[in-house]
């Protein structure tokens, strides 16, 4: 399941069990704002839900550049380990039994 379909399915839960007023209801409700809270301070699931176009308008305003940073820097990240498997993929002195050949393979777009 993607990340952006769990968190859209958790505040559903979440406004669905507000709606239900019994004391049963009332303690699941403070358990899913506890776990709501590490959620939101997980940049992954920040990421997701910022760039996700259906639930986006709901993220949180004070998380955005944190957030942002985080996306820069991810997408840095593979930027990097594409270019790196790319020149190994590359390399004809390579072995086919090296390590990574099977990964190089595959993002040098020769395989599938």
């Amino acid at each position: 399941m993607p990340l952006g379909d769990f968190v859209k399915i958790w505040w559903e839960v979440r406004l669905t069990v507000e709606g239900i007023k019994s004391e049963p209801a009332k303690r699941l409700l403070t358990f899913i704002n506890e776990k709501e809270k590490s959620l939101l301070d997980n940049p992954v699931v920040l990421a997701a839900i910022y760039l996700d176009p259906r639930i986006r308008r709901l993220f949180p305003k004070e998380k955005l550049e944190g957030t942002k940073k985080f996306l820069k820097t991810l997408a840095s990240q593979i930027i990097s380990v594409r270019s790196l498997a790319r020149r190994f993929c590359c390399d004809t002195n390579r072995r086919s039994s090296d390590i990574f050949t099977a990964r190089s393979f595959v993002v040098c777009g020769k395989g599938g």
